[in-house]
């Protein structure tokens, strides 16, 4: 069966989740964040697909006494040979950028966050936290071949361990073997900045009317009386209370 929506066609659509992971709790990594006197960074300890990543339990930092399985598994696609496949690529995560690329398959990018765009090829792409990305892949390797799927957080970002992996394996492939892939020879640039707009242009592009009037919102940060860092945006902050998150 094939597919059309929009512009593109394809035989099957894969959903992927990226996300930056703490292995403690919540609610301890949000005590840390708002002590008096927190330095501003707190690295994470993961990077997911779709929920799953091997983790070294001992590589857990004292104190932290939640429930720790080591090398708890990878997640896994099928393709299949000759077909074209649409994934959706969306980060979920809290702090880090991720670029995202499957070996020896080149990526022909075709929405932003649910804005269709003139499709363009990329061996890499790079989203930023909640950003989506959809493209299409044509699956032009062998029948019994596996490949990795790599989403690593950028450089200046803060994690202890920023590659995650996955299995895309063709309709013959052992998926109990790893894949043998190597990555594209693409180096990050160590920028934190999404890839350039200038390639990514709307198909169907609608131009703004002019404003009445603009108004600039800094965003910056400062520490209360208390020693807490807090946000502000257009330089006013506040505190949500989320037991009573519709008084805001």
């Amino acid at each position: 069966m094939v597919i059309t929506i929009g512009t593109s066609s394809f035989c099957r659509e894969i959903i992927n989740a990226h996300i930056d992971w703490w292995h403690e709790d919540y609610y301890t990594t949000v005590k840390k964040v708002m002590a008096p006197g927190f330095g501003g960074r707190i690295n994470s300890d993961n990077n997911l697909i779709n929920g799953r990543m091997n983790f070294d339990c001992s590589t857990v930092v004292p104190g932290d006494t939640a429930k720790c399985t080591n090398n708890a598994g990878l997640s896994k696609f099928r393709f299949k040979s000759g077909k074209t496949h649409r994934l959706r690529f969306i980060n979920t995560g809290s702090e880090g950028v991720e670029r995202i690329s499957i070996d020896n398959h080149v990526m022909t990018v075709i929405a932003n966050d649910f804005v269709e765009v003139k499709p363009y090829d990329t061996k890499v792409v790079t989203i930023g936290v909640v950003q989506r990305v959809d493209f299409v892949v044509k699956a032009n390797g062998a029948p019994n071949a596996g490949y990795w799927l790599r989403s690593n957080l950028t450089s200046c970002s803060t994690a202890n361990q920023p590659l995650a992996l996955a299995a895309i394996y063709y309709e013959k492939a052992d998926t109990t073997a790893p894949p043998t892939s190597t990555p594209w020879d693409v180096p990050d640039p160590g920028t934190c900045a999404n890839d350039d707009l200038a390639i990514t242009q709307p198909y169907y592009p609608i131009a703004l009317p002019e404003p009445s009037w603009t108004q600039n919102m800094d965003i910056g940060t400062f520490r209360n009386a208390t020693g807490t860092l807090l946000w502000t945006f257009g330089v006013s902050t506040m505190q949500i209370y989320s037991s009573q998150p519709c008084n805001y």
